[in-house]
Order: structure tokens, then C-alpha cells, then sequence
């Protein structure tokens, strides 16, 4: 588990890109803050519940963080909840 990291820091919307790379189902798709998870990443409801996990664990978020009820569509919606819930956890 990492530090977490300041959720104004740009390093924490290129880690969340990564680990949306590395869980998406399709691996052949570039990830940009536009990128779909469901429509061009191939994401189900398993894997996005799986995607909440690595992202809990990548950014040491507790587990009642539940990011899995709070994914959107969208990355650059992931790297918004995910900033927010470190802004939350620093408070």
C-alpha cells in the first residue's frame, strides 16, 4: 500500500490512469481523462468493482472509501472521486 498522495498533485491523476490501464479488460485501448471504462475499456460490473479495489489499495484509501458505488462512466470522473476521497482522508 503507498503513501496517499495530495489530491491536487498531478501525480494522482496519472497513477489513477495507470491503474484503469492495467485493470481494463481491453488492453489495446490508449486511457485519456476521456476514455470510457465501459464502452472502450470493455469494464462490467465485476471488473469496476475489482478497479475500485486497486484504486483503494494503490492510493491506501480505506475500504469504506466505497469508490465501487461512485465510478463513473468516464477516467477523468474516476481521478475526480478518487482526489476527492483523498481530500477526504487527509481531513
Amino acid at each position: 500500500m503507498r503513501q496517499m498522495s495530495s489530491p491536487d498533485s498531478p501525480e494522482v491523476g496519472k497513477r489513477v490512469l495507470v491503474v484503469i490501464r492495467d485493470m481494463a479488460p481491453f488492453r489495446d485501448v490508449e486511457v485519456t481523462p476521456e476514455t470510457r471504462l465501459r464502452e472502450d475499456l470493455g469494464f462490467d460490473s465485476l471488473s469496476l468493482l475489482e478497479l475500485a479495489a486497486a484504486l483503494e489499495d494503490e492510493f491506501g484509501l480505506p475500504g469504506s472509501a466505497h469508490l465501487e458505488d461512485e465510478i463513473a462512466d468516464y477516467a477523468d470522473d474516476v481521478m475526480r472521486i478518487v482526489a476527492e476521497k483523498l481530500s477526504e482522508a487527509e481531513n
